[in-house]
């Protein structure tokens, strides 16, 4: 099967959503190689029309996507057929807001009007960023998280499906995180924008929240991120599970890896095309092979340790938040309590008006309720997460063992006398003695991933 390229879904993003979305590009991922804009597949010659055939005037294209304020902007500021496709949309007032440009009322009533038939056929309902050509959209580099993430077919089905329907929510969440927080950097010129919606006014201020996404640095992009952006991200890399533990690596790896001192050379290329934590293991293990098996075991657990590590790296802020936050709200607390006890000092009255300590009182108590807040969803996401990546490590320790169980014992590998199969080593006595396993043991990273969720 031929490899397939990398997606271009998510070239021309702002920086600020690559740092926010550091997996859009960690591995990258896979083209839809059936799903081409420039040769729509669902658009059918009249004569070979089917009921859900695609018009060629409209392909997909029969939606009114939600443009995040800096997505308008770029769009602006790129001009050309971009620019006045935009242009020409803010004329119509209706829809369009300090978050961005959304589809007006009637266009919304339409789509439920036209039912299942209209998606793909109803020119009137063609986007109104359409420009004709190969790619069709006027707005390509700057489209909406919808438009970068919904395909018409799927190479791996329902799986692929779900994958890019997941990636679209999150990178639709992260674009309205952006789009507020411009309006938030920009309260008074978004309210003034507001009262006096005309088309030059919308575009000024789109084109200053393009240019404030830009500017925007590592510390005001990580004030964006929040615990249950952070969850929705592992989730995301956990729905890539193929990534991190494809469903064919093995059995793909054992095809071009006949003789393993011969093949070793094709086995490290084939995990060298699939980059991802399994094949780093693999890799190590695959230099070993034929070596003492305590160098073989090192080895894996080297990788190993590696690997786990890339798994975790999200995983400690959680941890520093859920640990910092409810000292944080002490901090407040004790600072509110030493503000009551000071208006007593200064008021000898103060004990008996309730009035005069209710301050300091409020200021404890709502300090230590906004520590706690973010602290309990920033632990339970931390145990969730690790606990997905042990399970993750669970599964990749089985694989390499019985990887390693087949190809270090194999005669092609340490030899043997007159054809005769070598000594497999010597196994440890263990309840499941006599079992086929080696005492190969990759369990040292499972162990490091316990070991750091027992301690937070």
């Amino acid at each position: 099967m031929a490899a397939r390229g990398t997606s271009s879904a998510f070239d021309h993003l702002p920086a600020a959503v690559r740092r926010l979305l550091p997996e859009l590009a960690e591995p990258p991922w896979p083209a839809e190689a059936r799903a081409d804009c420039a040769r729509c597949p669902m658009v059918a010659p009249p004569a070979e029309a089917r009921p859900w055939s695609f018009a060629e005037a409209t392909r997909c294209c029969t939606a009114h996507p939600s443009l995040a304020n800096f997505l308008a902007g770029g769009a602006l500021r790129r001009g050309g057929a971009g620019r006045d496709r935009v242009l020409a949309r803010l004329a119509r007032p209706d829809g369009v807001s300090p978050w961005g440009i959304d589809a007006p009322a009637d266009y919304d009533r339409a789509i439920v009007a036209s039912g299942d038939h209209g998606f793909g056929r109803d020119p009137a309902l063609r986007c109104p960023y359409w420009a004709g050509g190969a790619e069709s959209c006027g707005v390509w580099r700057d489209r909406s998280a919808v438009c970068r993430t919904w395909y018409c077919k799927h190479d791996d089905g329902l799986r692929g499906a779900v994958e890019w329907s997941e990636v679209g929510t999150l990178l639709a969440e992260v674009e309205s995180r952006l789009a507020k927080a411009c309006i938030a950097a920009a309260a008074t010129e978004a309210a003034v924008v507001s009262a006096t919606p005309e088309p030059a006014s919308w575009a000024a201020w789109f084109e200053w929240c393009a240019a404030h996404v830009e500017r925007l640095d590592d510390a005001s992009v990580e004030a964006i991120a929040t615990p249950a952006l952070v969850v929705k991200r592992h989730d995301l890399v956990s729905l890539r599970r193929r990534q991190i533990i494809p469903p064919n690596f093995v059995v793909g790896l054992k095809a071009v890896m006949g003789d393993p001192k011969r093949d070793s050379a094709k086995a490290l290329e084939y995990c060298a095309a699939r980059p991802g934590p399994l094949a780093g293991i693999f890799t190590a293990a695959i230099k070993k092979l034929g070596e003492p098996l305590e160098l073989l075991e090192r080895a894996i657990q080297e990788a190993g340790r590696r690997e786990i590590f890339k798994l975790r790296k999200f995983l400690r802020s959680l941890g520093v938040v859920g640990s910092v936050a409810p000292l944080l709200g002490l901090l407040g607390t004790i600072f509110g309590m030493i503000s009551a006890f000071q208006t007593v000092a200064v008021s000898g009255e103060s004990l008996g008006r309730t009035e005069l300590l209710a301050k300091g009182i409020y200021e404890a108590l709502i300090t230590t309720a906004a520590g706690l807040i973010v602290a309990i969803p920033t632990v339970i996401a931390h145990h969730m997460l690790s606990a997905k990546v042990e399970r993750l490590v669970f599964d990749m320790d089985a694989i390499t063992i019985d990887f390693v169980e087949e190809y270090a014992s194999s005669p092609k590998v340490n030899g043997g006398d007159n054809g005769r199969a070598a000594s497999k080593p010597e196994r440890t006595l263990s309840p499941n003695a006599g079992d086929g396993r080696l005492p190969i043991n990759v369990g040292p990273v499972t162990e490091g991933v316990a070991h750091a969720v027992a301690n937070g």
